[in-house]
């Protein structure tokens, strides 16, 4: 009798570039954090992400709740302006997003929910999504019932069970999840 195979591990490595601006110049050099800070308001940053394995990446921006209305959410990857809109991600193949410039905390204090989604296979309710990464709709899904739909999706995918590992010599995080699929949400606090 053969032992029975033990579940896949899906792997994602991350870490942030930041650049610091004052009165609306970069100010001293981009730094690297393996993990989140308090950011100020007109720090701009960058997400790096790779994996040892191939899989399909998606990240969403879900911004601090208004008073009246849900909090907005954005695609960031896939998007036109990286990996030629594709969210398949290469083995060991490191993605930068933005892949040109930088992300900027606006005006709005409070916590920016960052997800991120590694999976083996791509996910049909993220892929619908990506064709808001235009200029026209900057990322933002504006659609009610598909943004219901990937909500609900982060929502109930968030249950997997992740590790995570920091790794402060090399400044980066380590995500782990048993099985096809990795979700993992960061806070980014900003003020």
């Amino acid at each position: 009798m053969s032992a029975p195979a033990s579940p896949v591990e899906r792997q994602l490595n991350y870490w942030m570039m930041v650049q610091k601006y004052r009165d609306g110049k970069p100010y001293m050099e981009p730094f690297r954090l393996a993990r989140e800070i308090n950011f100020e308001k007109d720090y701009r940053v960058r997400l790096n992400v790779s994996s040892p394995q191939a899989g399909y990446l998606y990240i969403l921006n879900e911004g601090p709740a208004a008073t009246d209305s849900a909090p907005s959410l954005v695609i960031l990857f896939p998007s036109p302006t990286a990996n030629g809109a594709s969210s398949f991600l290469a083995e060991n193949e490191p993605i930068q997003v933005p892949q040109q410039g930088w992300f900027q905390f606006d005006q709005e204090q409070g916590t920016e929910k960052l997800w991120l989604v590694f999976s083996a296979n791509s996910e049909p309710e993220l892929e619908a999504v990506k064709g808001f990464a235009n200029a026209k709709d900057r990322g933002a899904i504006n659609d009610l019932a598909l943004g219901r739909r990937v909500r609900e999706f982060l929502k109930t995918r968030l249950a997997t069970m992740t590790t995570l590992e920091n790794n402060d010599g090399r400044k980066q995080t380590t995500i782990k999840a048993q099985g096809d699929l990795l979700v993992q949400l960061i806070n980014l606090e900003h003020h």
